[in-house]
């Protein structure tokens, strides 16, 4: 694979972004050198993936760690489909909470709670007992009348198409 040097005025073009933004993502760009960042076509996609993730509202640091944590090589991919989805105030993490609440809820037949969540998501706790509260909190998740399962106001293209 051929690489070439993207100075950072296209690079903010080819990633829809703005010098600030980028400047607050160094952590997911190569080394500038001299005339820009050199890259090639796969590490570009990648740029863009993580991109479309940022721009759900998760930081740089969140997804340095997701993708340090990738051992497929499709988290990132995987990520970046679920942005293009979300909803204002979701991030990207927070959208797949859902997404497993609905499976889960599925092949279950009932309510799913904040350990199972985690558990099934590999997750803390704490964070899907948090991801829960602001999924309630913007109106996508709440409880069914008789308490029994969790009702939707909205399903994820990823799992619905």
């Amino acid at each position: 694979m051929t690489s070439q040097i993207i100075s950072e005025e296209r690079l903010c073009q080819l990633l829809d972004c703005s010098s600030e933004q980028l400047a607050e993502w160094t952590e997911l760009l190569p080394q500038m050198q001299a005339g820009g960042f050199m890259l090639d076509s796969d590490e570009l996609q990648s740029l863009r993936q993580a991109v479309k993730v940022l721009k759900s509202g998760m930081t740089a640091s969140q997804v340095r760690e997701l993708i340090d944590r990738d051992r497929s090589g499709k988290l990132l991919t995987r990520y970046a489909l679920l942005a293009e989805d979300c909803p204002a105030n979701v991030t990207a993490h927070m959208l797949r909470s859902l997404c497993v609440v609905i499976l889960a809820q599925n092949r279950q037949q009932r309510m799913l709670s904040p350990s199972e969540l985690a558990d099934a998501s590999g997750i803390d706790v704490e964070t899907a007992k948090r991801h829960m509260r602001i999924l309630q909190a913007v109106g996508l998740l709440h409880a069914s009348a008789d308490k029994r399962s969790w009702e939707f106001a909205f399903v994820p293209r990823a799992i619905s198409s």
